[in-house]
């Protein structure tokens, strides 16, 4: 029988090359053995939000943030997965625990603006993305979505600015 860490990591590199089925059954068998460990109901959560098995991976991904609460990645992920479901409320929740826990997990203050947005919560959305964009000015789709809101809002000399500043960054977008 393969060591726990080894099985564990042997699904992680299946997970990172794609081989997504082959990740599943090395978690599978860990959850077997070890059914409340944290990280891999959370790696479990990943592979199946990727499966598109959104519902399997919610519940995953909610059990390891009960488990595991002050962890940044995981609040992250769920959002993730609460997207992919449909619930971009729940889903910037969860990106906000994620940036409550980790402020510089620019990945979950992104997806917090655009889960915000999705939601109808606009102007939460660009002070979101404006804070996003004083850490990384460069933030081309950070840029791109702010300024599409403010063209929604019809701000247009804003947008047109925004717009501009992300076309500078990157001429093909």
């Amino acid at each position: 029988m393969t060591g726990a860490k080894e099985q564990y990591q042997l699904a992680f590199n299946h997970t990172q090359t794609g081989r997504l089925d082959e990740a599943e059954s090395c978690l599978r068998d860990l959850i077997a053995r070890y059914p409340e460990h944290p990280d891999v109901l959370h790696l479990l959560g990943i592979v199946l939000k990727n499966l598109d098995r959104v519902e399997e991976s919610e519940s995953m991904l909610r059990f390891a943030v009960q488990k595991c609460p002050q962890n940044a990645r995981f609040h992250y992920h769920h959002g993730l997965s609460l997207i992919k479901s449909g619930e971009p409320a729940m889903a910037a929740e969860a990106f906000s625990r994620a940036v409550a826990i980790d402020p510089d997990l620019d990945n979950a203050r992104y997806n917090l603006a655009k889960a915000l947005k999705d939601s109808g919560d606009l102007e939460s959305s660009i002070k979101v993305y404006r804070n996003l964009l004083e850490s990384e000015p460069n933030h081309v789709e950070a840029l791109y979505n702010l300024a599409n809101i403010h063209s929604e809002l019809e701000r247009f000399q804003e947008a047109c600015e925004l717009y501009t500043a992300a076309l500078s960054h990157d001429p093909s977008h």
